[in-house]
């Protein structure tokens, strides 16, 4: 053989689950900080989607060996509504280079994402929608 080791595991032992800690060391310049990060996120919102979809707290992740801002993206109501509500979607920030861009399906899965929302704060939404189609026609 060419320097392999064999070793026979027992199954059952093998799916055990083992609570324990792990630590990840990675080593990157992030030029972009998390204040940077989320004003780039509201500057793509607000010119692709609106203003009533603003960008949260970002949170410094990781994939494979790259690091991101990942930004929470929420629906914010009017003034007269003090609470944020979560959306359940993300924008990931590169933290070293600063890229990101909303792609159309990305706009189009946010806004079907936050739409039940806005439909159950504002019930007469839909029809208000409808009024401003046929205003523009």
């Amino acid at each position: 053989m060419s320097g392999v080791a064999v070793k026979a595991v027992d199954e059952s032992q093998s799916r055990q689950a083992v609570k324990g800690e792990i630590h990840v060391e990675i080593t990157a310049d992030v030029n972009i900080t998390a204040p940077i990060a989320r004003r780039l996120v509201n500057t793509q919102l607000m010119l692709k989607v609106g203003q009533m979809i603003v960008a949260g707290e970002p949170e410094l992740v990781t994939e494979g060996e790259k690091v991101y801002w990942k930004v929470p993206l929420w629906v914010a109501p009017p003034e007269n509504d003090p609470n944020i509500y979560p959306t359940g979607k993300y924008a990931l920030v590169d933290a070293v280079l600063g890229t990101y861009m909303l792609s159309k399906q990305e706009i189009e899965e946010l806004k079907a994402a936050a739409r039940p929302l806005l439909y159950q704060l504002y019930p007469d939404l839909p029809e208000w929608m409808e009024k401003i189609r046929a205003a523009k026609r």
